[in-house]
């Protein structure tokens, strides 16, 4: 019997590319909103992104004030009670106080916080003076600060400088503020001595001024000279702080609490300069403001 053949059905043949759809991806229109936002997110954000890392910059600063604090305060409890000169250099010599018969040396200032005197404590580049790190190193607060030179430098430091802190001058001193030009200084009540050189001399140390970032620079200097001072009977501004930080300027007080003065407007910044020796005009806000941190409970209005 034949064999019939049956013929297998024509199924039509497939390509082995699948068939192209409709045109993926964006359009030129499409990518140049997204390119429009994505600019427009960072121009909103960059303004939060940059007070964030000023934030943290104002942060660190105030710890390292805070460390610089502490680090009086320990040197204190270790020497007796003695509080370190806010001196960079030893005072001046041969002066007796005309009241008390306290006589000055210049010895009395041997236990300064920085000593820029030290060998190689200075270098002279294009004929400026800069502090070197042997100035720190040979102060008497560099075993106190474990961070050691990160402690003495502020992340808003826009110089290329060691030390942007600077102690204040109503702290540390045998007689008067820094003891600078005693016989000359600025008057005290019933020109009576200051005298500040111990802890117990210092009635309320947690409002108490100890550290400030500080600016002050001539065209022969380029580092914070001697201790951080104002006149505390007239608003007469002989150092200003560092602006770097808008107006915010950052302490530290004796007890190792921190604060931020906002206590500067535009103004104060832009006639008082950066080297300090300036007279603030009535109603003196900013001095009022800061002379209460001075020495309170020794010199109060």
């Amino acid at each position: 019997m034949p064999h019939s053949v049956i013929a297998s059905p024509s199924f039509p043949r497939r390509s082995a590319r699948p068939a192209q759809g409709p045109a993926s991806g964006f359009t030129l229109v499409e990518l140049l909103v997204v390119v429009a936002i994505v600019a427009l997110l960072i121009a909103v954000l960059m303004p939060v992104f940059s007070r964030v890392r000023a934030n943290a910059r104002a942060a660190n600063c105030l710890v390292n004030e805070r460390s610089i604090a502490l680090a009086v305060s320990t040197y204190s409890q270790s020497n007796g009670g003695k509080l370190p000169s806010p001196r960079t250099d030893p005072g001046n010599a041969g002066y007796t106080h005309p009241v008390s018969g306290v006589a000055y040396t210049s010895g009395s200032t041997g236990h300064t916080w920085v000593k820029t005197s030290v060998n190689g404590g200075l270098n002279t580049v294009d004929g400026v003076q800069q502090e070197t790190e042997k100035s720190l190193q040979g102060g008497v607060l560099w075993p106190y600060l474990d961070s050691g030179l990160k402690s003495y430098r502020s992340p808003n430091d826009p110089t290329n400088r060691v030390r942007s802190y600077s102690l204040s001058s109503y702290i540390g001193n045998r007689f008067c503020p820094d003891d600078w030009d005693p016989g000359s200084q600025v008057p005290l009540p019933n020109d009576e001595p200051l005298t500040t050189d111990s802890m117990t001399k210092i009635p309320r140390p947690a409002q108490t001024l100890a550290v400030i970032v500080d600016e002050a620079r001539t065209s022969t200097r380029d580092y914070n000279f001697q201790g951080w001072l104002i006149d505390w009977s007239n608003p007469y501004w002989i150092d200003t702080p560092a602006f770097w930080d808008d107006t915010r300027v950052n302490i530290a007080f004796l007890d190792g609490s921190t604060k931020t003065l906002n206590i500067f407007s535009d103004q104060f910044i832009a006639d008082a300069g950066t080297d300090g020796d300036f007279n603030e005009p009535a109603p003196a806000g900013a001095w009022q403001a800061m002379r209460q941190h001075l020495l309170p409970g020794r010199l109060d209005f």
